[in-house]
């Protein structure tokens, strides 16, 4: 059970904030061994994410992150996250689709251009290497199939539009009246 002996002032919350982290004593750590978790927390602490929130993702408590704050190791490796995320990063695979669709268009507006500069050769090589050699398995690419991407967009269903309507006909109104002597 738990008992109220005054209600919270501002002041309180002043002097919990003005009171010293947790910290690791000296020549201990809080870390033994650095695993998966504690580089997602230093990525996340390095992106300057919200304390609060990292504890939900990592699932540690917010005290417990403070503590590994403190501990050198877990210094060392923040550092190295906050410095990852100065650097630029060079994506070679990137590059390569750039260098290739750049060469893909200077060879396309040579043909384009000037096509009787390209001799037959050229263009059987051009071909072998786009769609790999003809009667053959063998790519060009150390006997691989060639890579082909193939891009499907998948769309929701769609209503058919309805007939037109037919124009409205006139209704002609009347009345049957049998006469006496038929019958129906």
């Amino acid at each position: 059970m738990i008992e109220v002996e005054r209600p919270l002032e501002l002041k309180d919350l002043e002097e919990l904030l003005a009171a010293p982290k947790p910290s690791v004593p000296e020549g201990h750590r809080a870390i033994a061994n650095i695993r998966y978790a504690h580089h997602q927390l230093a990525r996340l602490l390095a992106e300057g994410t919200d304390q609060e929130e990292i504890a939900l993702i990592t699932g540690y408590s917010p005290a417990y992150i403070s503590v590994v704050k403190a501990d050198p190791a877990f210094k060392e490796l923040l550092a190295y996250y906050e410095n990852q995320k100065r650097e630029i990063f060079v994506d070679v695979l990137e590059r390569r689709k750039t260098l290739g669709l750049l060469a893909i268009e200077e060879l396309t507006q040579r043909m384009t251009d000037e096509p009787e500069k390209m001799s037959n050769r050229e263009l059987m090589e051009l071909h072998d290497m786009a769609f790999g050699k003809i009667g053959s398995a063998d790519s060009g690419s150390g006997g691989k199939a060639p890579a082909v991407a193939i891009a499907v967009s998948f769309v929701g269903p769609q209503v058919a539009p309805l007939p037109p309507l037919a124009p409205q006909e006139r209704q002609i109104e009347g009345s049957l009246a049998i006469a006496s002597g038929d019958k129906e």
